[in-house]
């Protein structure tokens, strides 16, 4: 496991505890101009233990960080940060930068970003807070959860297999799509103004709009195509093969 967190000093402090045999075990720290390299070397081919590792850095520090198997949690950073793990959760929170976090089976969360986030797992659920930037979320098994979105750019957020649900703070300027093959799609413009092209498909019966809105046109049987407009942009489009729609 790694936590990465920002102290008032200038200097980066490493606390490194295991519990393997120091034949089987090494941390190695490798400083190369103004870049910190920290990594683990496995002696031995078979090895039984675990490591928790603690990084307190600068506020204003660009960090990439990877895990085989652990969790990875960040927070307080000032810099674009990149985190991805094979088998565990990443969490990051309190970020001014660029986010992209990926999990190959494991949860991600993030909260308080101000920037772009590029966020992916292939089997776990998303949730992400409080962000403010384009973002782009995707999930092959798992569902995907957005509250208190404010976006800056586009919006995409697409699931193999699960639910999306997504809070606006602010009615968006960027197009904006959400699509599942099976699952639940949920947009909630919290009060703000509806505003935009809406393309809406999904099963008949199944799809929920406000009454505000106006049916331009609908095939596909038994499945329904619907065009909403409340002007030309931006194009906000819900699309999903097995499962309902709703638009508030």
């Amino acid at each position: 496991n790694c936590t990465v967190t920002t102290g008032k000093s200038s200097e980066i402090h490493v606390v490194v505890k295991y519990t393997y045999s120091d034949g089987e075990y090494k941390p190695i720290f490798r400083e190369s101009g103004n870049t910190l390299v920290m990594k683990e070397d496995f002696l031995k081919r078979h090895t039984n233990g675990r490591s928790e590792w603690t990084v307190t850095v600068p506020a204003e520090t660009k960090l990439d960080c990877t895990a085989a198997s652990g969790n990875i949690k960040i927070s307080g950073l000032r810099e674009d940060v990149d985190a991805s793990v094979a088998s565990g959760n990443v969490k990051i929170s309190d970020v001014r930068g660029k986010v992209e976090a990926e999990a190959a089976s494991g949860n991600v969360r993030l909260m308080g970003i101000k920037g772009d986030v590029d966020v992916s797992t292939a089997s776990g659920n998303i949730k992400v807070k409080d962000i403010h930037g384009k973002l782009d979320a995707k999930a092959s098994s798992g569902n995907i959860t957005a509250e208190s979105l404010t976006l800056t750019g586009e919006g995409e957020f697409k699931v193999a297999s699960g639910n999306i649900k997504v809070y606006l703070d602010k009615s968006p300027e960027h197009d904006l799509e959400m699509k599942t093959s099976s699952g639940n799609l949920l947009l909630d413009y919290k009060g703000n103004e509806l505003k935009g092209t809406f393309e809406v498909k999904g099963m008949k019966g199944s799809v929920r709009v406000p009454s505000s809105f106006t049916e331009k046109s609908s095939k596909y049987s038994p499945y329904g195509k619907w065009y909403y407009s409340n002007g030309n942009y931006p194009k906000i489009k819900l699309k999903t093969a097995s499962g309902g729609i709703k638009i508030r």
